[in-house]
């Protein structure tokens, strides 16, 4: 099974661009996240 990651940062980036490439590549399941905050401790995960 492939599985991908793909990640944004920044309004900069686009997701859906990288979402394209992996599905070009077969993956069967690929796992998102757009993560806008200034710095990591803001991040739900980490609390």
């Amino acid at each position: 099974m492939k599985v991908s990651y793909a990640r944004v940062s920044t309004l900069d980036q686009n997701l859906n661009r990288q979402i394209e490439v992996f599905k070009k590549f077969c993956s069967e399941k690929i796992f998102t996240e757009k993560l806008l905050e200034k710095n990591i401790s803001e991040r739900v995960v980490f609390q």
